[in-house]
């Protein structure tokens, strides 16, 4: 919007800019991730007393933005800002139970293998990809016999005609 104040750079934008001017000007060949990196790790080990001054900076200049922006409402009622308000945390209401689905072919194997022997789930990865169709057949009918079964069980299952 033309005419809205800008917002006011944070401490530490403060400090880098300045950091960053002076590093540009005593090292014009320094890259910009290489000063980010140096003046960012300044700014962490800088004292508490600096880091005040810098803060008493910025919140002079965040008074200033919070009284233009004032007369910008009052000049402009229509404005809404850009930030959307805390939305506040919805309440999930718990899932209802989901209607039973048939076991992959993949999944019925597994389940029979591991009853028996304990494997780990690599191993029988690589047992299922080794069989050949015909010996997925039985795997894949067992798959679909489930599927029919829970078909016929839930009514709200069954496509409309």
């Amino acid at each position: 919007v033309p005419g809205q104040p800008k917002k006011p750079l944070s401490s530490y934008m403060v400090y880098f800019q300045k950091e960053f001017k002076k590093m540009k000007e005593n090292d014009p060949s320094i890259s910009v991730i290489q000063a980010t990196k140096i003046v960012s790790e300044r700014f962490k080990t800088l004292s508490p007393k600096k880091k005040l001054k810098l803060q008493d900076e910025v919140k002079d200049s965040n008074e200033t933005y919070k009284c233009k922006m004032a007369l910008f409402k009052e000049e402009h009622p229509d404005f809404v800002d850009s930030v959307p308000a805390t939305k506040t945390k919805s309440t999930k209401s718990p899932k209802e139970p989901s209607a039973p689905t048939a076991r992959s072919p993949f999944k019925i194997f597994c389940d029979e293998r591991t009853t028996s022997e304990s494997v780990d789930a690599k191993h029988l990865r690589e047992e299922w990809t080794g069989l050949d169709d015909y010996q997925k057949v039985c795997y894949i009918h067992k798959s679909k016999r489930e599927f029919l079964e829970i078909l016929i069980d839930n009514e709200d299952l069954k496509p409309t005609v």
